[in-house]
Order: structure tokens, then C-alpha cells, then sequence
């Protein structure tokens, strides 16, 4: 059996409900699940033929509050790497929005994401917001090899 046919079986057999009341809204974005979302690598079969309203949650990076424990070299250091990933993502973040510059495009909820948008969570002592001068790729390379701190 093609993996188009059994696609197929499993859509024929699913309907989805609409998500639209406005009550939702206050803690969820407005989305829509359109035929184009979820079908099979050829196009021949998707999970629905209309757009389905629905609601989104928020994406948001969350991680253990490595800052606590300030007098370990082993927090300090993975505070410094949840920095150095908020400093990756917020710097990259317009070409993650664009797709990428090599031609294949990336996920395309990064055109959803916004780095500012409020939540209700403390943002990480971690956090420095300047990201530091530091060769992340070399960090990494020199941690997993030593299983330690490279300086």
C-alpha cells in the first residue's frame, strides 16, 4: 500500500472542529489550519479541504535557572551557554524569518516568532542581552571533545 493511500484512509476519517470563540483569544493567537498545512509530499491528499480556525500557543525557550548557583563552574557555564542562545536565536532571528540565505527554507513558524512578546514567566537572570564575544562553535567543539570549559 502507497503512503498516499494510507494517508488518505486516515483523512477521510478526520474531521476538525473550528476553534473560534473569542473567549480563546485572550491567551491564544488566532490561527488557521489550511489544506496547504498537512497533506502528502505529491499534494494529493490533505488533512482538510478549508481552512479550519483555530488557535495557537505561544513558543517560548524555557530552561532551568542555571543563575542560582553562582559558585559553580558548572552552572555558571551552562548560564552562559542559555545566554549564548537567546544572543544566537535573537541575532539570527531575521534570517530564520527570511528562510535561510543556502535555499532551503527553514520551519516556517519562525515568521511567527516574537522575542518581545510579553509573558507571564521572569525572564532568566542568564539572559545578559549582549551575548559576549565568544566563538560558540569552538565552546562546543572544545566541550564535547574535553567535557569541559575551554578557555
Amino acid at each position: 500500500m502507497k503512503l498516499d493511500e494510507v494517508l488518505s484512509k486516515y483523512a477521510n476519517d478526520i474531521h476538525l472542529v473550528p476553534l473560534d470563540d473569542p473567549r480563546l483569544y485572550d491567551s491564544y493567537a488566532k490561527a488557521v489550519i489550511s489544506p496547504d498545512d498537512y497533506q502528502s509530499s505529491d499534494g494529493s491528499v490533505s488533512l482538510t479541504a478549508t481552512d479550519v480556525s483555530t488557535v495557537a500557543v505561544k513558543a517560548v525557550m524555557v530552561s532551568y535557572d542555571f543563575s542560582k548557583d553562582k559558585t559553580s563552574s558548572y552552572y555558571r557555564y551552562r548560564c552562559e551557554q542559555v545566554d549564548q542562545i537567546n544572543t544566537i536565536v535573537r541575532e539570527n532571528l531575521p534570517l530564520l524569518k527570511e528562510g535561510g540565505n543556502s535555499g532551503a527554507p527553514y520551519h516556517p513558524k519562525w515568521a511567527d516568532v516574537d522575542l518581545d512578546q510579553p509573558v507571564d514567566l521572569p525572564k532568566s537572570a542568564c539572559i545578559k542581552g549582549t551575548g559576549g564575544n565568544v566563538d560558540e562553535a569552538k565552546e562546543i567543539a572544545c566541550y564535547l571533545q574535553t567535557g569541559s570549559r575551554c578557555e
